[in-house]
């Protein structure tokens, strides 16, 4: 007879849970900050996979032995998150397509995950909308250009940072008596 293990069993033991992959997904934007251009990519990467983390390890550490949600799937979560935070959820769907090189079912929410530029050299007036704490300026060239990590969904883009810190403080309020199990079509399940 074989011993189911767990994702605390097999790392670091009580204590790794879904608060500790939040403060592991902080972690990743302080990384990100502080990053250049060729490393940009990795920890975007790692903070969208982390976050959409959380999501698993909330179900599972949080809401399955809960009697509403008995005989559930983390599906029926992932709808309801959907549902009621996009921030978080479009890490969700970054972090699937991530994860499968030829994904079955398309992304709902994200559109692209990306390092957008600005030509500052050719668009001097953009020097005051941008965040430098957000990007840095790289002279390549005759030209400054801004180059900041990005996200694209629901038809905006947006700076990296600020759906991720919207879906941490989101993680970090959640209730688990709020959530309901709901099936695609966002219906709540009995």
């Amino acid at each position: 007879m074989s011993t189911m293990l767990t994702a605390q069993d097999v790392f670091n033991g009580p204590g790794f849970d879904d608060a500790e992959m939040l403060r592991k997904a902080e972690r990743e934007l302080l990384r990100l900050r502080a990053s250049r251009l060729m490393d940009t990519n990795d920890h975007m990467f790692n903070c969208v996979v982390t976050l959409a983390a959380v999501c698993d390890w909330t179900f599972h550490l949080k809401l399955s032995h809960l009697p509403r949600w008995s005989g559930k799937k983390e599906q029926n979560f992932t709808n309801w998150v959907r549902k009621n935070c996009g921030d978080a959820f479009v890490f969700i769907d970054l972090s699937n397509e991530y994860k499968h090189a030829n994904r079955n079912k398309p992304s709902t929410l994200a559109e692209k995950m990306m390092v957008s530029f600005i030509d500052l050299t050719a668009h001097p007036h953009m020097r005051s909308k941008v965040d430098a704490n957000k990007g840095w300026v790289q002279q390549l060239g005759t030209s400054e250009w801004f180059l900041f990590p990005s996200i694209k969904f629901n038809g905006n883009t947006e700076y990296f940072y600020d759906p991720a810190e919207r879906a941490i403080a989101w993680w970090r309020s959640f209730d688990p008596a709020s959530a309901e199990p709901l099936d695609v079509n966002g219906a709540v399940l009995p």
